[in-house]
């Protein structure tokens, strides 16, 4: 069999179609499509409470009074979905007043001649949910067949929701805790996830025993929520152009042990290449990094590891990395090397394949912060790990998202001093010498720059600053004085310089 959609249990129409019934339809015409669900007697005047709805009601009209719309209304309000009128025992035809109250209700009302017993009515019905309720069993047999052969499959979970579709004539998605879509059966079903987001968002709260029912213009969907182990793993939501059957459900309800089964299975599987991954990239930033090593790490990355690699290392601004980072990083990048270390999650990934993806990412988490190595071989990810950690330590001191290793060696060791607090310290060693020069003819701050970078040459520094030479030796002096610290001192020399450096941009005019 190609699906298992099922039939419908026996409707009005069927029964007024068997000859055998000879019934004759007085009102209600527009209904006859309507399932019935069982057959019930009853002359009572109220059998309202012995009823739970899709019946089709059966009388004699011994208890029929006068009050015939509130009868019939009485019976449509409790889900009665046809009334039998049996002719030629108390009444020879069925009363007018009761086919204008069906009529006015759009109650069907079928008349049953004196020959046919009720009992033949009822066994016709019964027959009719018996070869339903057999067929659902059989066709829910054949489909947990169906769907445990799809979930052996190598990629168990996409057959299962593969053959799901296809047994219910539909459509089916498979998506992860947070909602996204790992397996859609059409392609296009993938959509559907997106449509369902609050849905999902809704059902999360309640763990992996959740479900839900929508319907929309005449279109049905299920949702079940899939786990183990009392957690959430994902959720499954399958549908149909119109309702879904008993049989429908049926499946839809096999399927979810199957593929909570088979999202465990994957994570059990991913938990395992994790720590492989993560056992090869130990390899590698140490100094076994060579041809073996090499060659895994293509293996497991699915391309050839021959080429240049970048290792970043990507940290939260508060706390511990956890698994929800880790799990960020493998939806956003390609496949990678990658482990925890400590606050951090280190991550190798080929040169052009996944950092653009790691920038997009950092910059889409406001509460994460990169390095990022400059380019290297394989056999050098120890040194590229190095970088990528003083990398981060620039990115967590500056404040920043992301920082390249490159761009804090364009500006030499200069480059690695920039931050407010060491601002702060040049500043306050150069205050003195600033504060005098706002009082003096000449700044002693431009003064002392000026004969550092003449490596203390009097003539060429005073040339330059247009002084004499006797006139820089004093000031030089007033520096000492000032500063409490011998210029003569290699160490004082080296400090100065550079405070004047990182206070550059802001140091006074002469």
């Amino acid at each position: 069999m190609d699906n298992y959609s099922g039939q419908m249990a026996l409707t009005l129409a069927q029964l007024v179609a068997d000859p055998s019934l000879d019934l004759t339809v007085h009102a209600g015409e527009q209904r006859l499509g309507t399932e019935v669900r069982w057959v019930h007697v009853s002359e009572l005047e109220d059998p309202t409470e012995y009823l739970e709805g899709g019946e089709l009601l059966l009388i004699t009209g011994m208890g029929l009074k006068a009050t015939n719309r509130a009868y019939v209304q009485r019976l449509v309000e409790t889900g009665v979905v046809g009334l039998g009128f049996g002719v030629g025992v108390v009444h020879r035809a069925v009363p007018a007043a009761l086919r204008r109250a069906c009529a006015e209700h759009d109650l069907p009302l079928l008349a049953v001649p004196r020959p046919v017993p009720f009992l033949a009515i009822s066994k016709a019905v019964a027959s009719a949910v018996a070869r339903e309720q057999y067929e659902t069993l059989a066709a829910a047999y054949d489909a947990q067949h169906a769907l445990t052969r799809a979930a052996l499959d190598p990629d168990g979970a996409a057959a299962v929701v593969t053959t799901l579709a296809r047994l219910i004539r539909g459509w089916a998605v498979l998506t992860d805790a947070a909602g996204r879509p790992v397996h859609a059966q059409p392609a296009a079903a993938r959509q559907r996830a997106a449509a369902l987001a609050g849905e999902f968002a809704r059902l999360r709260g309640h763990g992996p025993r959740s479900s839900a029912a929508l319907a929309e213009g005449g279109r049905e969907v299920v949702i079940q929520g899939l786990g183990a182990g009392g957690r959430l793993r994902g959720f499954l939501a399958a549908g149909t152009e119109g309702r879904l059957s008993a049989v429908d459900r049926t499946v839809v309800t096999l399927a979810v042990p199957l593929l909570a089964l088979a999202l465990e299975r994957s994570r059990q599987l991913a938990g395992a290449e994790r720590a492989l991954r993560a056992a090869v990239l130990d390899l590698a930033l140490g100094a076994d990094g060579g041809d073996a090593v090499r060659a895994t790490a293509s293996l497991l990355i699915g391309a050839a590891a021959d080429g240049p690699w970048h290792v970043a290392v990507v940290a939260p601004v508060d706390g511990e990395p956890g698994e929800e980072l880790v799990a960020a990083l493998e939806d956003a990048l390609p496949p990678v090397l990658l482990r925890l270390d400590g606050d951090a999650v280190v991550v190798a990934v080929p040169a052009g394949t996944g950092i653009d993806a790691l920038g997009t990412l950092v910059a889409r988490r406001p509460d994460t912060v990169a390095g990022v190595s400059a380019a290297h071989p394989f056999t050098q990810l120890g040194t590229a790990h190095e970088e990528a950690s003083r990398a981060l330590a620039v990115a967590r001191r500056d404040e920043r998202r992301i920082v390249p290793f490159g761009e804090i060696t364009e500006g030499g060791l200069l480059g690695l001093l920039a931050g407010d607090a060491v601002h702060a310290y040049a500043e306050a060693m150069l205050a003195p010498l600033a504060e005098y020069g706002a009082q003096a003819r000449g700044s002693l701050v431009e003064s002392l720059r000026v004969w550092l970078a003449h490596n203390g040459q009097w003539d060429t520094a005073a040339a330059e600053l247009g002084v004499h030479r006797h006139t820089l030796r004093y000031r030089m002096g007033r520096v000492e004085r000032l500063l409490g610290r011998p210029l003569s001192d290699a160490g004082t020399r080296m400090e100065l310089w550079l405070a004047l450096s990182v206070t550059a941009p802001h140091r006074p005019a002469v």
